[in-house]
């Protein structure tokens, strides 16, 4: 029995708004920052929604993040890499690692066609078969509270795999401050936000919390941990960062610095 073809329809704008694309909007210098909003087809096979959207923002360098988001349905979230790997007559072809959780990597192909969006999915494995559509460019913001957390700004860290080094500290002694950026991207307040540390060596990293609590969309607040270790070797912990966020609460960032005596 063959694997029917998954398939995504993804316009999620009205028509003019698609006929408005442009090819200069998914070139590799333009496509970091973006974000292409998805629609689900019902008849959509797992790991993909059986309905649904999602959206998949495309970060800047270093580290050219990939954060596919649940908007709806039943897609689980995914954060990866992207990078831009070749073009041919106005098609540009992009590789994401990984495209869905637990997935292979995939290829993605970009187009305009007749003014639209339009792209194509490669995931190979069990996914050996092409998956096509159409896409939106901004938009589809996430319901909800949704917390961004970057180090330093405009960096965004990955919940519970984003790992901030500290460096060598003298024992007793405060190294330089990181200073890390909350940010709302969802539609209504991101509520009780309050950061603390966990782990082995917590006392070690000390905390200045936030200014604010509450965040509405698209705000920002800041906080600042320091390295202060109590004794020389390796020193590990976890900054948590609790808040009414659906799916990451707390977002955890793993820390670590090296405790010396000169």
């Amino acid at each position: 029995m063959k694997t029917p073809l998954v398939l995504i329809v993804v316009c999620l704008a009205s028509a003019a708004t698609c006929s408005a694309l442009t090819e200069s909007e998914i070139t590799p210098t333009a496509l970091p920052g973006k974000t292409l909003t998805f629609t689900i087809n019902p008849q959509s096979l797992a790991p993909f929604a059986n309905t649904g959207s999602w959206t998949g923002t495309f970060g800047t360098a270093p580290g050219n993040s990939f954060a596919m988001r649940n908007q709806s349905g039943n897609t689980v979230n995914s954060d990866g890499t992207w990078s831009y790997n070749s073009s041919f007559s106005g098609m540009y072809e992009y590789t994401i690692t990984s495209f869905l959780k637990g997935q292979p990597d995939a290829i993605m192909t970009l187009w305009i066609s007749n003014g639209g969006g339009a792209y194509e999915i490669f995931i190979s494995g069990a996914f050996g078969a092409s998956q096509t559509g159409t896409f939106t460019i901004g938009g589809g913001v996430a319901s909800g509270p949704d917390i961004n957390v970057s180090q330093p700004a405009k960096s965004p860290l990955t919940d519970g795999k984003s790992n901030k080094a500290f460096g060598s500290v003298v024992v007793k002694k405060t190294g330089t401050a990181k200073t890390f950026t909350i940010k709302n991207t969802g539609t209504t307040p991101l509520s009780g936000i309050a950061v603390s540390a966990a782990g082995l060596h917590k006392g070690d990293f000390l905390i200045t919390q936030p200014d604010k609590k509450s965040l509405a969309k698209d705000e920002t607040t800041t906080f600042k941990v320091s390295f202060k270790p109590k004794a020389k070797g390796n020193r590990k912990a976890t900054i948590r960062i609790a808040s009414n966020d659906k799916d990451e609460n707390p977002f955890d960032i793993p820390v670590s610095g090296l405790g010396t005596t000169k």
